[in-house]
């Protein structure tokens, strides 16, 4: 056991070094990652250190302690496939076109008092996070939405994620409460029915559980609205309503196993988040071309006793309470700026704008608006390198 525990812990060690000799130059990344950089070169030190000490200690230490060891080093290995597996590829993909990217993370992040500290980067993929608070966060966004403007807001739903993880028992709490509402509701419901068959009383857990997710999927939509305002509405719908059928309708097995509402059920929840802020118009508009595309796909409106009209009422209200705990930034879409630029939020949506008044003309407009948006962002932000030794990249391990 001491040898193959000293074999173990030798690998890791390699596996470590190898890892910070493949990361790029610190001086040579945006300083939108330098958090980022940090971070994931402390957290390798760590282990580094750990690592060595279990070597000590399997050198003078009894056969006692063998099995402390072994925890140890699983725990480390672990520690370190979470970081050559998902946290450094942000910085082994990094290129200067990432910046915008960048920018709308960093911006985001810094507006908001619970997440000023914590380092933010994105990687290729569908849109998504992981948003373990005390680790680095990486965002996701598919390839050829990283360079225009137009999905970039569905950032603000993912972090809706991360806003949720900073305030976890509370908003366990207020979910919780939701889903006991809807419990309530349902047995009313079987009552009224007359049923009280033993798979009757499955099936209701079943959907309660299900709202534990459901609920935070649809909360996460509520912060991109109140962040982005139409430009997440229109992203949103957008990145959706083109996969399928499967948007619009799911059998009660697949329904059980998901972890998000039926897109279409979302997006009427937008509509009623438009509707509460006066945007009655965008919200029938929104409505109305999800209905059409149902009606193409013959698609009726059926959730198998997931969702029911009397849930909306609950629904909307414990919304409200988390957005009250989280207190998102909210987008004013009256606020007035001297130029475009000055907010990557009237951009964004200037940008929807533009789409719909010219689809055609739309790439030429957004590809000038990403230069003068870069350009204006840097004049405001000039890049101001903190490294004092341009000859100590961090890479030292000692």
């Amino acid at each position: 056991m001491r040898e193959m525990l000293e074999q173990a812990n030798l690998a890791l060690l390699a596996e470590i070094d190898l890892l910070i000799d493949a990361l790029p130059r610190k001086e040579t990344i945006a300083v939108e990652l330098a958090s980022y950089y940090d971070q994931i070169m402390k957290s390798c030190r760590s282990l580094r250190r750990k690592i060595n000490q279990s070597l000590r200690d399997l050198k003078k230490g009894s056969a006692e302690i063998l099995e402390d060891i072994l925890s140890n080093t699983q725990t480390h290995t672990r520690e370190f496939h979470l970081y050559n597996y998902r946290l450094v590829t942000p910085l082994r993909r990094y290129r200067e076109s990432d910046l915008l990217c960048l920018k709308i993370i960093r911006w985001l992040h810094q507006v908001h008092p619970e997440t000023q500290k914590i380092p933010g980067a994105f990687c290729d993929g569908d849109v998504g996070i992981y948003p373990s608070v005390g680790y680095p966060i990486t965002y996701f966004m598919p390839s050829s939405a990283q360079y225009g403007l137009l999905y970039l807001p569905l950032f603000f739903h993912e972090f809706g994620h991360l806003l949720y993880s900073c305030h976890k028992a509370e908003m366990d709490q207020l979910v919780f409460e939701l889903q006991k509402k809807i419990d309530t509701i349902l047995k009313q419901e079987l009552l009224n029915q007359s049923a009280k068959r033993p798979k009757d009383a499955q099936k209701r857990r079943v959907v309660v559980q299900t709202w534990f997710t459901w609920t935070q999927e649809l909360f996460c939509d509520a912060v991109g609205f109140r962040i982005g305002g139409l430009s997440y509405v229109y992203a949103c719908s957008m990145y959706l309503k083109m996969w399928g059928i499967d948007r619009f309708h799911l059998i009660y097995e697949k329904l059980a196993r998901s972890s998000h509402p039926i897109a279409w059920l979302r997006i009427k929840f937008l509509a009623h988040f438009l509707e509460q802020t006066g945007f009655y118009a965008v919200a029938q508009r929104l409505t109305d071309e999800w209905q059409s595309i149902a009606n193409a796909l013959n698609v009726k409106e059926n959730y198998f006793g997931f969702y029911h009209p009397n849930f909306q009422q609950p629904i909307l209200d414990t919304i409200e309470n988390m957005l009250t705990e989280t207190a998102p930034y909210k987008f004013n879409s009256h606020q007035k700026s001297k130029r475009t630029s000055a907010s990557p939020i009237h951009l964004l949506n200037l940008a929807w704008q533009k789409f719909y008044e010219a689809p055609k003309k739309y790439p030429r407009w957004e590809k000038q608006a990403v230069v003068d948006f870069l350009a204006a962002f840097k004049a405001r932000h000039p890049i101001r390198r903190r490294y004092k030794n341009p000859q100590n990249t961090g890479q030292s391990l000692q």
